[in-house]
Order: structure tokens, then sequence, then C-alpha cells
């Protein structure tokens, strides 16, 4: 996990964001932080938005989060919450019981009863990995992203390294804001601020972009990515949102408490 404070490689960022591509990752049917981040990115002009997977699971309004992203991202991905929701389909070739599947199953349920059957069919074309330019962006680890992996250490960082073809990637899947560095043969976490970072130009990266839904990082404000390819910048962006209007949300829709409580901890 990411120990280490951010730092800030190459020439120091003193300018304020002008634009650039909004990444963001985890929804989770959040439709509350999913608003505050639209709205905090269209402030930043950011020119385009791309999406890393589970836009559904866990929260209570998949087909508002859906439709959303549909409409504002020309690049979505599919997490391991979307292959949930098309393993639980009941003409699926590929079945999951729900009763294994414990307080997963009703927030999937749920996909199955708002998702219209375009929604569906949408959700079974996202692909696992897109390379865009010097950038490849997946949902977990390019290490076989069909078994979407996490990287969490500096063992599975190298796995995923290993796999990557460009000089930068962006993933999600943790829920945790993150900056791996590969420099020669030494990977180095770094634990991203808000303040701008310029990337060192000699060296790789994978950069997880934490969680607009569902942030793990103790920090329960929206988390997303503003990456400026031009000047080779990235700034994490911290959003707040209505938590209580949210939490109420799940408590509607008759979700866990569990995860209703945990969008208040960020954790």
């Amino acid at each position: 996990m990411p120990t280490k404070p951010a730092t800030r490689h190459s020439s120091p960022v003193t300018a304020a964001s002008t634009g650039g591509i909004a990444i963001l990752s985890d929804i989770h049917a959040n439709i509350d932080a999913l608003g505050a981040v639209l709205t905090d990115l269209a402030a930043e002009r950011c020119f385009s938005v791309f999406c890393l997977g589970d836009t559904i699971g866990y929260g209570p309004e998949p087909a508002a989060c859906v439709k959303y992203m549909r409409e504002f991202a020309p690049i979505n991905l599919m997490g391991n919450h979307e292959a949930m929701y098309l393993a639980t389909k009941p003409k699926g070739k590929t079945h999951l019981d729900p009763e294994e599947l414990g307080d997963l199953w009703p927030p999937l349920e749920l996909c199955h009863r708002q998702l219209a059957a375009d929604e569906a069919q949408w959700i079974s074309e996202l692909p696992l990995v897109v390379p865009v330019a010097e950038m490849e962006l997946v949902h977990g680890s390019l290490h076989e992203p069909p078994s979407f992996g996490y990287i969490i250490n500096k063992s599975l960082a190298k796995e995923h390294f290993a796999k990557q073809t460009t000089r930068i990637s962006f993933y999600g899947h943790t829920h945790i804001p993150a900056i791996w560095e590969e420099r020669g043969k030494k990977i180095t976490c770094y634990t991203p601020g808000e303040d701008p970072i310029t990337l060192d130009p000699d060296c790789r990266y994978a950069i997880g972009v934490g969680s607009v839904g569902q942030p793990r990082d103790d920090d329960p404000r929206a988390c997303y990515v503003i990456y400026q390819p031009g000047l080779d910048r990235v700034e994490f962006r911290r959003v707040t949102y209505d938590i209580k209007k949210a939490q109420a949300r799940f408590k509607k829709a008759g979700l866990s408490k569990f995860d209703a409580e945990r969008i208040a901890k960020g954790d």
C-alpha cells in the first residue's frame, strides 16, 4: 500500500488547473457523489471524461449513473461489478449463486430491475483495457485483466508494469489513490495529496485514481483524477457531496447498512 508522501517530479507546478482529461472509477451507483464530481470537472474545464468501470454495484442508483456515463464519457471500461451483473443475468451462460454473493446481491438485483435492455447490452460490450495515445486504461491490473486483480503491493505492481506497454496507465478497483513509479528496476509507491504533480519523463507510472462513490483511504470525499497530457501533470481532486442524502437513498432502496455507513467513513 502507499506509504510515502507524494512529491513533485521534474519541474515544480505553480499554475492552477486549466483543463485536461477527467479519469473516474468506482462510482458504484452513488449518484450524489457522481453529480458533485461532474459539476467539479466542468468547472475545471476538462475536455474529456474516461470511466474505468464499476459504475454500478453497492449503491442505489445504477441506472442514473449508467445514463450519465453513457452521455458524458466517450470511454467506459468494464469493472468487476459489471462482470458480476452480467454473470447473474438469468439468460447468461455463467451463473453466480445469489446466496453466495451475500450483501453484493441486493445492489446487483437492483441493477436487474433498473437497467433497460439497451443499458444491459451497453454493459455487455464494455472493454477490459483501452489504449489511448501514451496511456492504458484498465479497471484492475493489466496482469490478466479478466481476473480484476488489485495493485496493492510492489509484487503486484511489478506484474502490472510487466504488461504495461505505455509510459502511463490508470486503474481503479482499489478505491485508494496511489502513484506507482517505475524507475529502472525500482518501484516506489506515493500517496498523492491534492497538489498537482508533474511526472518524470524518465519513469513509467501506474496511477490509481481512487473512487467517486466509495473511497477507502479514510477520506469520504469523492475522488477522481485530472490528467493534462501536454503538461504531463496529474491532479487528484477531492469533492465534497451530500453524504446524508446518499445514505438516505441506500436506506430507501433496502441496501446494506454497512455500505451506507462506510461512505461516510471512507473505509
